[in-house]
């Protein structure tokens, strides 16, 4: 038989939860002050509530406070100095000031630690672009779209990296499986003549 204190403890879970899912609708709908609160209310409540720290160090870096959610992100990494998402944050804030060596290393990690997230490793490719090492690119968005093999954005990624790096043939491949499932994708006539210029 469950205790009164368990029953309550339980209910405090899934109040919390609730909140969660409250707080990522409001960010949806760009209310980020309503959101931000409901972040506070629930680390109030629960110190060591990663989801909520997450949720607020996004709110700040929509906002451009890179400030605070770099200290968000490094408080997480105390909690949790496994935490794929607080790297990858770390690495979104200083890819958005032009820190792309740093935005790289920290991609880096999320990976080393969440092997199967593929968004990881459309952010490295990002980075890699950046610091002209289109090799590199494609290699990490041959991964991402390996994880994800029918989602557009990777395959429409995947097939810009192919052509910059000239190998015709995966350009075609990923053409071909982007205009399978997505047959109104925009950029179709454009891949096509490009590739058809390699």
């Amino acid at each position: 038989r469950s205790t009164p204190s368990n029953s309550s403890a339980a209910s405090d879970v899934y109040k919390r939860q609730e909140k969660l899912t409250d707080a990522e609708d409001l960010i949806k709908q760009e209310n980020y002050s309503e959101a931000e609160k409901t972040y506070i209310e629930i680390v109030a409540l629960d110190p060591l509530n990663i989801p909520a720290y997450l949720g607020l160090a996004k709110i700040y870096l929509k906002q451009k406070d890179f400030e605070h959610a770099k200290e968000l992100y490094e408080h997480i990494l105390k909690i949790n100095s496994q935490s794929d998402r607080a790297f990858s944050g770390l690495g979104d804030i200083a890819a958005q000031q032009g820190n792309w060596e740093q935005a790289k290393n920290n991609y880096q990690k999320s990976i080393e630690l969440a092997k199967k997230n593929p968004e990881h490793y459309l952010d490295l490719a990002a980075a890699y672009y950046k610091l002209d090492k289109p090799g590199r690119a494609l290699t990490a968005v041959r991964r991402a779209s390996e994880l994800e093999p029918n989602n557009p954005k990777y395959l429409d990624f995947l097939i810009e990296a192919a052509i910059i790096n000239k190998n015709k043939i995966l350009a075609l491949d990923a053409f071909n499986k982007l205009k399978n499932i997505n047959p109104d994708n925009q950029k179709l006539a454009e891949f096509r003549k490009r590739i058809q210029e390699l």
